[in-house]
C-alpha cells in the first residue's frame, strides 16, 4: 500500500527526473538531511545511501540499466524525505522522521530487485580483471 501523500511525491518526481540540476539539488538536500545530527534512519540508512548513489550514477549516464518506473519511485521517495509537508512534520523530535523512514522503507521494498542489480553492478565497477598472469617466455631448461 502506497503512503498517503505518495501521488504528490510521484508528480514531483516526474518534474525532477530529466532535469539534472533539480536532481542534483534533490540528492544534495537528501544527503544533507540524512547527515544532520539527530536524524536516525536505522536500517533504512544503507538503502537510502544506495538509492541515492543509484540515482546519481543513472543521472550521470554511467548506470544504464535502471527502469524509469524505479527511477521515479526512488526520486519520489527522496522528494517525500526532503519535503517539509510530511504527514508528521520533521521538527517534532523522534516522531518527525517516522513517516519518512516508512516511505523510504516502502520505496526500497518496491525497488529491491533493481537496487540489488545496481549494487552488483557497483561492486563490479573498477574491479580487476579476473585472469591468470602468464610469463611471456618459457622457463629455461636445466
Amino acid at each position: 500500500m502506497a503512503p498517503m501523500d505518495w501521488p504528490r511525491a510521484e508528480r514531483a518526481a516526474k518534474r525532477v527526473v530529466g532535469r539534472r540540476s533539480r536532481l542534483t539539488r534533490l540528492l544534495g538536500a537528501a544527503a544533507l538531511l540524512a547527515s544532520r545530527p539527530g536524524v536516525t534512519l536505522g536500517r533504512v540508512r544503507s538503502d537510502l545511501e544506495a538509492m541515492m548513489r543509484m540515482v546519481r550514477e543513472t543521472s550521470a549516464g554511467r548506470y544504464r540499466h535502471l527502469p524509469r518506473r524505479t527511477l521515479l519511485a526512488v526520486v519520489g521517495g527522496l522528494v517525500y524525505f526532503v519535503s517539509t509537508l510530511d504527514l508528521i512534520p520533521d521538527i517534532i523530535p523522534v516522531l518527525g522522521f517516522v513517516d519518512d523512514i516508512a516511505v523510504l522503507a516502502w520505496v526500497a521494498h518496491q525497488v529491491r530487485r533493481d537496487l540489488a542489480a545496481y549494487l552488483s553492478w557497483e561492486a563490479g565497477v573498477g574491479a580487476p580483471v579476473d585472469g591468470e598472469i602468464v610469463d611471456a617466455e618459457p622457463p629455461a631448461e636445466s
